[in-house]
């Protein structure tokens, strides 16, 4: 199933917080990810109209042309830490940091497992509305 949010129809209250939420978080991390990476202070608004899942070959690139093949893995690390980005496991379900107790040696660990270009990734859903990710 395939959900796009538009903003032609009404929203209801609980929509509308939501949306307030992803909007917040989305401001909030980007602050973060400024402080300790300037370049890439935009980066998460890349992802606009992205879809949920990406491949890892595909977040490279989006990476590599926001900030250059030097500075990309940087950068995925930083996605990773803060909870933007999960690894999709086999049984559909997402490794964020925070489920894997902030150890990102074993987020790494699993990442590689797979191989960058294969490993699916997935945007955290709290921030789907604010960049509208499609589902």
């Amino acid at each position: 199933m395939r959900h796009t949010y538009h903003r032609s129809r009404p929203t209801t209250d609980i929509e509308q917080g939501e949306e307030a939420y992803s909007s917040d978080l989305l401001s909030n991390v980007s602050y973060e990810i400024r402080d300790v990476a300037a370049n890439a202070a935009n980066i998460l608004y890349e992802f606009i109209d992205a879809p949920a899942v990406m491949s890892g070959r595909e977040v490279r690139e989006l990476l590599i042309r926001a900030v250059g093949d030097v500075e990309w893995n940087q950068l995925l690390d930083l996605l990773f830490w803060y909870g933007f980005l999960g690894l999709e496991r086999e049984d559909g379900e997402a490794a964020y940091i925070y489920s894997v107790k902030y150890d990102m040696r074993r987020l790494r660990a699993l990442i590689q497992k797979k191989g960058i270009d294969q490993a699916a990734m997935r945007i955290n859903p709290a921030f789907w509305r604010a960049l509208e990710v499609r589902t």
